[in-house]
């Protein structure tokens, strides 16, 4: 059933970039209406949005959803079920501040990635971008995450250093 819905989930290509149709991938339109629900502050287009509001109240659910949006290097702030399209998305903001990078639940490490902007999320929601290009994950890829994430870490440090003093 869920091979019908989510083409990654019966991909049995080579380890190449793969385009794949965003209508046939709901993990995808759930993702990006969750960065677009924080940055734009559209928040009822969020696919938990009235189960949050439920759980935690207006105000509290809304600050999730932006605060989900604005933590660089977050590797899994950002996640859809595991049942979306048999292949769920987890990511977050990249270090970078200027990308977002999802990967696919797969063990035992992810298979591929979707690296998205704010503006490809948008594009995505409102219909007018139809294809995703979804990369390979490699061990050159988690190294420079890796280390972009110690940069990260260090910036931080030596600003709270510097309040400290």
């Amino acid at each position: 059933m869920y091979e019908k819905l989510c083409p990654r989930a019966k991909y049995n290509g080579k380890n190449v970039a793969t385009r794949f149709l965003v209508s046939k991938d709901p993990a995808i339109m759930a993702i990006a209406r969750m960065v677009v629900a924080g940055i734009d502050h559209k928040y009822s287009i969020h696919p938990h949005y009235r189960d949050f509001i439920k759980d935690y109240g207006r105000e509290r659910a809304q600050t999730l959803m932006r605060e989900c949006v604005e933590i660089p290097g977050a590797c899994d702030v950002i996640q859809t079920d595991i049942l979306y399209g048999g292949l769920g998305l987890f990511g977050g903001l990249a270090e970078n501040e200027k990308e977002f990078i999802f990967y696919d639940w797969s063990c035992p490490s992810p298979k591929f990635r979707v690296h998205m902007t704010p503006e490809q999320a948008r594009d995505i929601v409102y219909g007018k971008q139809k294809f995703v290009k979804f990369i390979p994950c490699t061990k050159a890829h988690f190294a420079t995450r890796n280390r972009a994430k110690k940069k990260l870490e260090n910036t931080q440090a030596q600003c709270i250093r510097k309040l400290i003093r």
